[in-house]
């Protein structure tokens, strides 16, 4: 394969199957198969396809599992999110202490989430936030949960320092 062409190919097809709404079990089982037969052919840029589909992702993960870092090896991480204000005020009023999300950044129990409220109709941010630390985390694929969201249990925190 050329250059980065192998990279190319697999955003075309993790753009399909997304589009296909094909499932996360069913997209992990087609890079299981495809990963390897790909790396047969000498592609080496495997890691530009990272992020792309949580899927390919994990099935990378597992096939090269020395590539990644322990999962707790990471520090806690601040998540900026935007809210909109009919979601924020309950979270700031300490009554919602859940949050729904993409799992497209690798949420973890112990990360922070900055929660800034966001006015969609006018694209700005209100200049409101609050912090909430995660307690638990929801992966998607239970209880009617998409493949690729999470439900997150938080509680109020501290702005982080630093």
């Amino acid at each position: 394969m050329g250059w980065g062409s192998g990279s190319s190919l697999m955003t075309d097809i993790i753009q399909g199957m997304r589009q296909a709404n094909v499932p996360y079990p069913q997209r992990r089982e087609m890079y299981r198969i495809l990963i390897p037969a790909m790396q047969d052919c000498d592609w080496d840029t495997e890691m530009d396809n990272l992020d792309d589909d949580p899927a390919f992702d994990a099935e990378l993960e597992s096939l090269h599992p020395d590539w990644f870092p322990d999962e707790g090896s990471r520090g806690p991480v601040t998540h900026d999110l935007r809210v909109w204000p009919a979601y924020f005020q309950p979270v700031f009023d300490d009554l919602k202490r859940f949050e729904g999300r993409r799992d497209d950044r690798e949420f973890q129990v112990g990360d922070v989430l900055q929660l800034r409220e966001w006015r969609e109709d006018k694209h700005e941010y209100t200049g409101r936030e609050c912090f909430r630390v995660i307690t638990f985390k929801l992966a998607g694929g239970d209880f009617g949960i998409a493949d690729d969201w999470c439900v997150l249990s938080i509680k109020p925190t501290e702005q982080p320092s630093g």
